[in-house]
Parts: C-alpha cells; structure tokens; sequence
C-alpha cells in the first residue's frame, strides 16, 4: 500500500469514528388530523358535537405513557372556549391564555375536542408546537369564518338587453342554523342601479329547491319596489344538523 493509500485510508477511518460520536437527532412521528372544518361566522362558538376534533396518534415511535408527552396548541383567528372542556381521559390540559394552551397526553393516541370562539374572518388554525415531546408539530384548519349570516352567489347572464332573466340565485348559510329558528324571517335581494324587478308581485311563490335539511320552507314575496326584492322564508325544521 502507498503513502497515499494510507493515509486516505486513515481520514476515511477518522472521519468514520467523527460521525458515530455525533449525537443522532430523534425526530418526531406521529399522524395529526382535524375531523371536519366547518363554514361558520365571525363570533361562533364550536361547542359540543359542533366542535371539531384534533386526533393525535404515535406513529413510527412509542410515545411515553409514564412521563407524558408535553407539547402546546395556539389558535389563530380563534380562542379558547376553557369553560367547556370537562375531564379527557389521559389528557391534562393547562391554558396559558386565550389562544394557547399546554397540553400532556400519557396515551397512544388522543381526540382534543376544539371547543372555540372564532374571532376573525377567513381560517381559523390550530398549530401544534411540539417542544420536546415525540408529537409532530404542524398547523391545521378547523374552520373558515366569513362575515354575515349567508353567502349569495347568482349564475352569469350570458347577454344584456333592456329586460334580462336572471339566472339560478344561490342563498348559502355561513353556518349551520345562521338563518335562525324564527318563523317568517325577511330575505332581501337587492339589483344594482338602474336594474328593476319585473313580473313579480307581493304574495307570489318563489320556486325555490331546499337543501341542508330544510324541507318545506314556503317563500313568498312581501315587497317589490324598484330594486328591492324582500321574501318571507320559515326555516323548516328549526334544528337542523346540516347547512
């Protein structure tokens, strides 16, 4: 063997006893996932069965069921709702303030509910910091807010001329019961300027198609004046499980 063989062979053996003194990073492995992310407005509370469910499980580790794993959840667009939280099986919970709390599970697997108050438009998150714990950290939507109780959405008119037909008027709640349980509620819909309704008058129905559990919801026109279309709507039934 040369000189230079040896000592390339020396620094491939050193380099070798370098790496196996290098402390090895152990890194985290669990499966997080949110149940459900439902539409809702701004200042909804998610309780009970409303709420959506963060699910946290080992994966490729074995997470401590002596010690813990500690590890914290902060909200964006959100706070929590610590009132509602009752006794988790396995699960100590600390609030640190309203948009952050300390969690420790000693199990394989946990279901936070997500008992909130969303606070702002747009998506409301969920961010799991996992500290020292075994827990993958990540971020993930729960819900997504927009402002007012509907979203109204109508299907294009291809062509303008001096009278137009509208096309397919789409009323959507932003949540579940946002359109109230009281009966004969007003739905009003309003052209841009210089538009007018025509061929409609008070006392008339409005073919409508119900979804979302409403069934049998007779809507009628109480008001046509210029622009202004106004509509009586009784939502049927007044509790429903869907929007």
């Amino acid at each position: 063997m040369s000189i230079k063989s040896r000592k390339l062979f020396a620094i491939i053996v050193m380099t070798a006893m370098i790496l196996t003194l290098l402390p090895m990073t152990a890194f985290a492995a669990s499966t997080n996932s949110v149940d459900k992310v439902p539409q809702v407005s701004v200042d909804t509370e998610l309780k009970g069965a409303a709420a959506p469910k963060l699910h946290i499980a080992q994966k490729d580790c074995t997470f401590d069921t002596t010690s813990g794993e500690t590890f914290r959840l902060s909200l964006t667009n959100a706070e929590w709702l610590k009132n509602e939280f009752t006794t988790i099986e396995a699960v100590n919970l600390n609030f640190l303030s309203k948009s952050l709390v300390e969690v420790t599970i000693t199990t394989s697997s946990a279901v936070l509910p997500l008992y909130t108050k969303v606070t702002g438009e747009g998506e409301a998150k969920v961010t799991i910091d996992a500290r020292d714990s075994r827990v993958t950290g990540g971020t993930y939507i729960f819900a997504v807010s927009a402002a007012g109780k509907t979203i109204i959405t109508i299907d294009p008119v291809k062509k303008f001329a001096r009278k137009v037909k509208l096309g397919t008027i789409e009323i959507d709640e932003t949540r579940i019961g946002s359109l109230g349980k009281d009966p004969n509620q007003n739905i009003k819909i309003k052209l841009p300027p210089k538009f007018a309704w025509e061929g409609l008058k008070v006392g008339d129905s409005i073919n409508a198609t119900l979804s979302g559990g409403l069934t049998g919801g007779d809507i009628k026109v109480t008001k046509v004046e210029g622009r202004t279309l106004e509509l009586s709507f009784s939502p049927t039934p007044a509790d429903r499980s869907a929007r």
